[in-house]
């Protein structure tokens, strides 16, 4: 319940405050797996909520 929790608040804030930044929510390592585990390009800059949220729903 608490993850389904969790999961659902991300969801809320990714579409309604897209350019928050991911490390507010996230560790840093815990953002960047999200791009391994899609094989996508890992970022030096720290990736937005919106665009980790939607890495976290592909995979």
């Amino acid at each position: 319940m608490v993850i389904a929790w969790r999961l659902n608040r991300l969801m809320q804030l990714g579409r309604n405050l897209s350019d928050l930044l991911a490390d507010l929510l996230f560790e840093s390592d815990e953002w960047r797996v999200t791009f391994i585990l899609n094989k996508k390009p890992v970022t030096r800059q720290t990736s937005t909520l919106n665009t980790v949220v939607r890495l976290i729903a592909q995979h």
